[in-house]
């Protein structure tokens, strides 16, 4: 069995416009599907009539902007607003998995993130994975067991990796 790694954040969801990506292009996953895009997402709705519970979360804050923990406790909550924004980019992560699963007929798919710690949105998103993947594609989807740990070991990696590109030389 062979193991391949992908970061999918760039595979364009939106075909035509979309907001901006780091990548240069538009449409991208990463645009809707981000905790940084869920959480603009909200804050340009962000309002006591189109989302209350959020509205009510971040006037209890300091400062006032929520997080994605923010909002996804108002989804979790009830709030339509928030919801519909968390919809949206669950929507279009599992496409972006459907595709993929569809094309490299991979035997698992490991999640990795702080998003994936939050079991409103990890729950969600397994309903999503549920619906239009046929029974030959039987992929496992689970949360790594290193999520959230490697960010401190990758920074070193990435360290030595620069430091023998540039000939064991400090850049």
């Amino acid at each position: 069995m062979t193991e391949q790694c992908a970061e999918i954040g760039h595979i364009p969801v939106i075909p035509r416009g979309g907001k901006p990506c780091s990548c240069g292009k538009s449409g991208c996953l990463e645009t809707i599907a981000s905790p940084a895009a869920i959480v603009e997402d909200a804050l340009a709705i962000l309002s006591e009539e189109e989302t209350p519970v959020l509205w009510k979360l971040c006037r209890e804050k300091s400062p006032a902007a929520p997080d994605i923990g923010d909002v996804l406790n108002a989804a979790l909550g009830g709030d339509r607003g928030a919801s519909a924004i968390v919809g949206r980019a669950v929507s279009a992560l599992g496409a972006a998995l459907k595709s993929v699963i569809y094309l490299l007929d991979p035997d698992k798919i490991v999640l990795y993130g702080h998003i994936f710690e939050n079991a409103y949105y990890l729950f969600r998103l397994l309903s999503e994975m549920r619906e239009g993947v046929d029974t030959r594609h039987a992929v496992v989807i689970e949360k790594s067991r290193y999520n959230l740990r490697l960010e401190d070991r990758a920074a070193g990696l990435l360290a030595v990796q620069a430091f023998l590109e540039n000939g064991g030389v400090r850049p």
